[in-house]
């Protein structure tokens, strides 16, 4: 490294053991406290003013020099102050927007798109342990989360998902569905025990259980559009599937909906 030709060697010198003097210098200060104080009960006026010493020696060993101005005394601070002065100010500042953050969060929601699982999502019906794989909701369509679900079909293995769709008598902008798990006529097994029902999200309860009558599952909704009904029966076995939107005998406004 190259040396400055106008460096001075003594102020290089004194930089050296400032630190140590002016520490030096408030210690005494304070052991001169300790042994006037000793055997006495109050701190006296003598007392405060070598702690006040001890205290303006530490400080005056970080200041690099005094200037006299028309305005008074002027201290140029070590760059370490100022350093310090500068990451408390941008801490304050990033905590500061930290809990702007946390605050938009909490009154509007986080926004952004959620990446959608690809592989089988596994569901367990109620009084099974069996796991059954079905796709994740909303893979096919994230608009309607049962597509794609269920095999796509509404007849399988000797079972049928069926639906009727009206308006609701007294609610113009809403319709009644009823939807229907049955045996098919050529079936050789009785459908017997629970169906799931798997609603669309907007449903507050998305998986509905029916008991099995007279070999018909049925359950009856209010919905204001069409969406896709998936259905699970003979304890897993047979899986069903309906989009109500592609049944041109339902009401036009229900399937555009």
């Amino acid at each position: 490294m190259t040396k400055d030709p106008h460096e001075n060697p003594s102020t290089k010198l004194f930089d050296t053991i400032r630190p140590w003097l002016f520490s030096l210098l408030a210690l005494t200060a304070i052991v001169i406290v300790l042994a006037h104080i000793q055997d006495k009960v109050k701190i006296d006026n003598i007392d405060l003013f070598f702690l006040a010493t001890a205290g303006a020696l530490l400080v005056f060993e970080r200041i690099i020099k005094f200037s006299v101005t028309k305005d008074g005394v002027t201290a140029e601070m070590l760059t370490g102050i100022k350093n310090d002065i500068s990451n408390v100010k941008q801490d304050v500042s990033d905590a500061k927007q930290v809990a702007r953050e946390n605050q938009l969060a909490l009154t509007g929601g986080v926004g952004g798109k959620v990446p959608r699982a690809t592989e089988s999502k596994a569901f367990k019906l109620r009084g099974s342990s069996q796991e059954l794989e079905l796709r994740d909701e909303g893979e096919e369509d994230p608009d309607d989360t049962q597509k794609g679900r269920f095999g796509g079909q509404p007849v399988n293995n000797g079972r049928e998902l069926a639906a009727v769709v009206v308006p609701a008598e007294g609610s113009p902008n809403n319709f009644k569905v009823s939807l229907t798990v049955s045996a098919t006529r050529d079936s050789k097994e009785p459908l017997t025990g629970d169906v799931a029902f798997f609603l669309h999200e907007t449903f507050r309860k998305k998986v509905r259980y029916v008991s099995v009558v007279g070999d018909v599952a049925r359950l009856d909704l209010l919905a204001y559009g069409a969406f896709t009904v998936g259905a699970i029966a003979d304890g897993g076995e047979t899986k069903l599937e309906l989009d109500l939107s592609q049944d041109p005998s339902f009401p036009k406004k229900f399937r555009e909906s």
